[in-house]
């Protein structure tokens, strides 16, 4: 940090650990009684175990009663004073739900999931699923070279510093194009509460080494979390991103509000000349890890919360972080908001999730790259050229699966000895994301027979998980703190798993307890599709007939120049059949790669871009 930002920094840590003291301070003796039960002080029943218990033993308990915090909400009082009434939260389940669950307490929230909606005959249009791909194919440390080639600066020790981080392969972690159908028909399937994919056969999930694995980010180091509240760690980053970005704080200040600055304003900025190695270094590990690890729905914008991590005192240290802990954390919490019924776009990690199901889903995956190399992430051994289906089918798909359709290992036997923080149970963090881990649940993922699992980790605060999503689904776990750096006293333990002679093998009554506790199937049997979601109406028939004017004189009498004709229509067809495509939940199925581009084609990678002068600091 320059000495300009030492003293700042000072004062924002001097503020944030005054306000913690008086915080404390206020605290009333109920509300400690209240903390240290979470902390694990006192268990909990076997769905909402304590979070920070030590792993010992695997005992197959019933779940007995509901947690407060799921089942009850505070309704404030109207007028002065008062501290509010608490009555039953609506958008849980009380009960028994027709085609699962019907035991309810595992998953209590279903009553606001859209697979509940779905069946009760709603559908969702496939939504939005956001990437960086446009960005990171143009923003790459080879276009910098040549636009920096003018000035006769050579990147290569850029290049070199970079890889020493271990970051430096994130620029190749993503695919195109994005399969939105099927990565939505999966979301179908996810439960926030026990952050998995509840399937037929039982449950599934992304784990710790499948992140590593697929996308090359490591997985152990120090835990991606904030320094202060969120208020200070802001002020800390505008700073930061002002110094790194040469603008006035007032400037990025907007910039911050608007989702963080656009990738194409870190490169331009890269791109001026007189910036050390150090910046340049630091300005690209900006852009990366917030396009590929964490982009959000800003399309084009990069919000980089992590900005500590890479000031200039802290850079030489950015590889000894957990990016991929981090990573998963923040895709648990956008697969859980995306679940909800009214949500309608997909945030976080969609390269993990889409190669996850390609590694463990062989009837879903495309063909394998021959220039992929074993050492490579295997994000990049696929060869994409088509997409795997409309919603509906690959929902038809899964519905009638079973576990011997899955590759329950795709990266061979014992990738827990090679990789041993996948076998962590707690909680793992992305700044203030806090989220359960709990590979308990998936023991044939790592080549164990499946048990019934251990108890769901609780939740710290009333969380609300409403059918809207966004800023209504609000969850808090206990961060991981001590637990992550003991990683002896929080993993599962091998000695006490017995290894599985067939791969989907489970214990003999694990269905008898799973099945009454999820809803197994997305689509009813044995009934027609679902209406449309609703808001959404049938397209005019009359519009059939255009479509039958426009297309058939070059279908029924092609001529030479049929390809040409058809393009020239092409724009005209598409406004046409829109309707009808926004109503069978297609519109948003197609052309979703280029979520984060401006709408410009041009390259700026190419030969052509020049060095611009440095822009001047607004104070």
């Amino acid at each position: 940090m320059t000495g300009k930002g030492k003293p700042l920094f000072r004062t924002v840590a001097a503020a944030a650990d005054l306000e913690a003291e008086q915080q404390g301070e206020r605290m009333t003796a109920p509300t400690r009684s209240k903390r240290a039960a979470v902390v694990g002080i006192s268990g909990g029943h076997a769905d909402n175990g304590p979070s920070h218990a030590p792993i010992h033993d695997y005992a197959e308990v019933e779940e007995t009663i509901e947690p407060a915090a799921e089942i009850e909400v505070v309704v404030p009082r109207r007028g002065r004073g008062g501290r509010g009434r608490v009555q039953a939260n609506p958008d849980l389940l009380n009960g028994p739900y027709p085609g699962g669950p019907e035991i309810h307490t595992l998953i209590p929230s279903f009553k606001s999931h859209i697979a509940a909606y779905i069946w009760n005959g709603e559908e969702r249009p496939v939504g939005r699923a956001e990437s960086r791909i446009n960005s990171l194919k143009k923003f790459t440390y080879d276009n910098i070279g040549k636009g920096l080639a003018p000035l006769g600066i050579d990147v290569q020790a850029d290049k070199d510093y970079l890889q020493m981080t271990g970051l430096f392969d994130l620029q190749h972690s993503f695919i195109s194009p994005v399969d939105a159908p099927l990565l939505f028909a999966f979301v179908e399937r996810w439960q926030p509460e026990t952050n998995s994919f509840h399937m037929p056969w039982g449950e599934m999930t992304i784990t710790l080494h499948d992140v590593q694995k697929i996308l090359g980010a490591p997985v152990e180091g120090h835990v991606v979390s904030s320094s202060f509240d969120e208020d200070t760690e802001r002020a800390h980053c505008v700073y930061l991103l002002s110094e790194m970005m040469d603008l006035g704080l007032d400037e990025v200040e907007e910039v911050w509000k608007k989702g963080g600055p656009t990738w194409r304003m870190i490169y331009d900025q890269l791109l001026m000349p007189g910036q050390s190695m150090t910046r340049r270094v630091q300005s690209y590990l900006t852009f990366l890890i917030g396009a590929t690890l964490f982009p959000d729905k800003s399309c084009d914008r990069i919000k980089p919360w992590y900005m500590r991590i890479l000031d200039e005192p802290e850079l030489k240290n950015v590889g000894n972080y957990s990016w991929g802990s981090a990573c998963l954390a923040y895709l648990y919490r956008e697969l859980g908001i995306c679940s909800r019924a009214m949500s309608k776009g997909l945030s976080g990690c969609t390269t993990l999730l889409q190669c996850w199901i390609y590694e463990y889903f062989p009837c879903l995956r495309p063909e394998k790259s021959v220039r992929h190399r074993e050492l490579y992430p295997h994000c990049r051994r696929w060869q994409l050229s088509s997409k795997a289906g409309t919603l509906q089918h690959v929902r038809d798909i899964l519905d009638n699966m079973s576990g011997e359709d899955v590759y329950w290992l795709p990266y061979g036997p014992g990738v827990h000895t090679s990789i041993p923080r996948t076998l962590y149970h707690g909680t793992i963090q992305y700044m203030w994301i806090v989220e359960p881990y709990m590979p308990d649940r998936v023991l044939r993922q790592f080549g164990f027979v499946q048990t019934i699992p251990r108890g769901l980790i609780s939740s710290m605060e009333p969380c609300t998980r409403g059918p809207r999503g966004g800023q209504s689904y609000k969850v808090t776990y206990a961060a991981p703190g001590g637990m992550w750096n003991m990683l002896d006293d929080h993993s599962l333990r091998v000695r006490r798993l017995q290894k599985a002679r067939h791969p989907c093998a489970v214990v003999d009554d694990y269905m008898k307890w799973y099945t009454p506790r999820t809803h197994p199937r997305i689509g009813k049997p044995n009934v027609g599709p679902a209406v449309a979601h609703r808001g959404l109406r049938p397209p005019d028939q009359p519009h059939y007939y255009q479509v039958v004017r426009a297309l058939y004189p070059i279908v029924a009498h092609p001529g030479p120049d049929w390809l040409q004709q058809f393009k020239d229509i092409r724009t005209s067809l598409a406004e046409i059949m829109r309707p009808a495509a926004r109503y069978i939940g297609i519109e948003h199925g197609e052309g979703n790669n280029d979520d984060d581009d401006d709408g410009s084609d041009d390259d700026v990678g190419g030969d052509d871009v020049q060095p611009m002068r440095r822009a001047r600091r607004q104070d």
